[in-house]
């Protein structure tokens, strides 16, 4: 009746962004700008449509062209999402507290203030922010999630599976809610209620490589490795060119000590992926739990070639040379590593404690002060430089600093 009715063609807009129509929504949304001179809310959501279509260009465009009109929080709340996109996330922060100190109950901002304070480690924060955002939208759903990954770090397993089980009423069959919810039983020994979850996903993905590797791990880390092996096999089958479920057949193997098929299978991927260090690492490593000890030397030796100063190979190597009798040869192995990577945490502290069999405390005492200049947040290398301390007679060291 009126091509011109700004009004019905906003109401166009809506309708196609909640369908995820976001081409159709921008082009309704920018009818309705042009056709009324009150278009604020147009822009508003034409911005937030040409951020799902990746313009993050045209979406700059609509926000300074909302600032000039407005300087109300959606502004902020824009520019913080447009931030979020571009990957400048204390911009980001600054944005939605911006919008917070003017409208204290925008959940939007509470939530993108949540997941950004989880990415950058602020777990109290995050799990704030999150909490209060359920407390006001209780079905919000990637509140949920989120604030079941705070806790999953956190280490607190029932109250992420709390948030999980009450999501799950809401959406049973959901494939990212099963997946976590096993990531919290499996750790409080709900074996049977772990699996049973995974295998409900893979039911529903059956040809999702990363789904059967997903039940494969569950199921070898709760005992039961042949349906783990079986589940791997059919992960690498669906992802041929991912290494990730071969490898973990290997780690399966070793793990039950069938070093024999740990052989076999590291011997079949070498075939594949001749020059692949983690591949010849984990031959190395099945030749050493099979007592095979010149075939694992050869394979680790061939790591360190494509791979100087790999930190695993160093490390396996240095065992074998260790039980031969040789600890020269063993910290000479660290100190090569160690002029790759003078910064690992794993091989300063190795190469510490070999130093200290060798009857060279000095060095010792170097290579862990060493790693408490480079990892300040660190205990391993303070414990263990206080033990050192003990032993040379300085207790009071020691306190300093263990306090």
């Amino acid at each position: 009746a009126d091509t011109a009715y700004a009004a019905a063609w906003g109401e166009l807009g809506n309708l196609h962004a909640y369908q995820r129509q976001y081409q159709d929504a921008e082009q309704a949304f920018s009818e309705a700008i042009d056709f009324t001179f009150n278009n604020s809310e147009y822009i508003y959501r034409r911005a937030l449509v040409r951020m799902e279509l990746q313009d993050l260009d045209g979406a700059s465009a609509d926000i300074d062209r909302l600032g000039q009109k407005t300087r109300d929080a959606r502004v902020d709340y824009l520019s913080g999402l447009l931030l979020v996109r571009r990957g400048d996330y204390p911009a980001a922060t600054e944005a939605f507290q911006a919008v917070l100190a003017t409208q204290p109950d925008h959940m939007p901002s509470v939530y993108y203030l949540g997941v950004l304070s989880f990415r950058d480690g602020n777990l109290e924060t995050a799990e704030a922010n999150l909490s209060r955002v359920l407390l006001t939208f209780p079905t919000a759903d990637a509140a949920a999630r989120n604030l079941a990954l705070v806790r999953l770090k956190r280490e607190d397993y029932t109250g992420a599976e709390a948030v999980l089980k009450q999501l799950l009423e809401r959406r049973p069959n959901d494939a990212q809610t099963l997946t976590l919810l096993s990531d919290v039983v499996l750790p409080q020994g709900k074996s049977e209620q772990g699996i049973s979850y995974l295998q409900k996903v893979v039911a529903q993905q059956t040809d999702s490589a990363p789904a059967h590797l997903k039940l494969g791990l569950g199921l070898l880390e709760t005992g039961r490795l042949e349906q783990g092996i079986e589940a791997l096999e059919t992960a690498a089958e669906l992802d041929p060119d991912s290494l990730s479920a071969e490898q973990q057949i290997i780690l399966g193997y070793l793990g039950a000590r069938d070093y024999q098929s740990a052989i076999e299978a590291a011997m079949r991927l070498r075939e594949r992926f001749p020059k692949d260090p983690v591949v010849l690492n984990l031959l190395g490593l099945a030749y050493l739990g099979a007592g095979q000890q010149d075939q694992a030397e050869t394979a680790l030796r061939a790591v360190l070639v494509l791979s100087p100063g790999h930190q695993a190979a160093t490390r396996n190597l240095a065992l074998l040379t260790l039980q031969r009798g040789d600890t020269a040869g063993a910290r000479a192995l660290y100190a090569q590593a160690l002029e790759v990577d003078p910064h690992d945490l794993t091989l300063l502290l190795s190469a510490a404690e070999i130093d200290m069999r060798a009857g060279d405390g000095s060095a010792a005492k170097s290579r862990l002060e060493q790693a408490m200049r480079y990892h300040p947040q660190a205990l391993e290398p303070r414990l263990a430089l206080a033990r050192y301390q003990l032993r040379a007679g300085k207790p009071i060291l020691a306190i300093d600093l263990l306090q």
